[in-house]
């Protein structure tokens, strides 16, 4: 009779052991989920406080991302299509005869007009910083990858507001009992991934990059005007 009481209480010992050892997995290894020690959360709950968190997150970043890219975009086509335009009339010959500044000068005991800045001169100094300005500005694009964040940043918002509205309308796979802890996993694993492919690069890595590309373009810039 004894040898049964300790045979009991061991098979008692040995499943409560499981218990605790499994006590925060899924239903598959836990014996009785309803004694999980950690809150359990609605799906309601989870939907506001961590999809809808995340979805308007990624939207923000999209939205900053897309207004940044467009903003250097029209920039670099105005510098881009004005440099000719102000080389064109920097070359007329009303605007080289055109002197801004001039310096009275006697050699040999006559008087001379000398020019010191010219309205072409202007025109050309204009062209040249619009030069300078159109390389920073594709350069500042290449560097930042705006465009490249602003397509990841949308995919990523749409692709959670996409699990959502599944779930909410009952829409397959989410029409089974196991919807809501399969809607975590799904959202989780987008997550999931996209930390890990901000990871890939580290930090040092990047600024390194793009140290690169910055002195890369400034070499490049400087061997075009000395070979002009």
């Amino acid at each position: 009779m004894s040898e049964e009481i300790k045979d009991i209480e061991s098979q008692k010992e040995d499943e409560e052991g499981y218990i605790a050892m499994h006590e925060h997995e899924g239903e598959g290894y836990n014996m009785e989920p309803e004694k999980r020690k950690a809150a359990v959360i609605s799906d309601e709950e989870y939907i506001k406080n961590r999809v809808l968190n995340q979805r308007d997150w990624y939207d923000s970043k999209a939205s900053i991302n897309q207004k940044r890219y467009k903003q250097f975009k029209k920039w670099e086509i105005i510098l881009a299509a004005s440099i000719p335009v102000v080389i064109s009339f920097s070359a007329m010959g009303v605007v080289e005869n055109t002197d801004i500044i001039t310096k009275i000068s006697e050699v040999n005991g006559v008087k001379k007009s000398v020019s010191l800045l010219s309205l072409a001169s202007i025109f050309q100094i204009i062209a040249a910083t619009a030069g300078i300005l159109l390389v920073i500005f594709s350069k500042v694009l290449e560097l930042e990858s705006y465009y490249k964040s602003w397509i990841e940043y949308r995919d990523m918002a749409e692709k959670i507001e996409r699990e959502r509205m599944l779930y909410v309308t009952r829409t397959e796979p989410y029409d089974e009992k196991n919807a809501y802890p399969l809607l975590v996993e799904k959202i989780e694993g987008l997550l999931a991934r996209e930390i890990q492919k901000w990871k890939q690069i580290p930090k040092a890595q990047m600024q390194t990059e793009l140290l690169d590309k910055a002195r890369e373009a400034i070499n490049k810039n400087l061997q075009t005007k000395l070979g002009k």
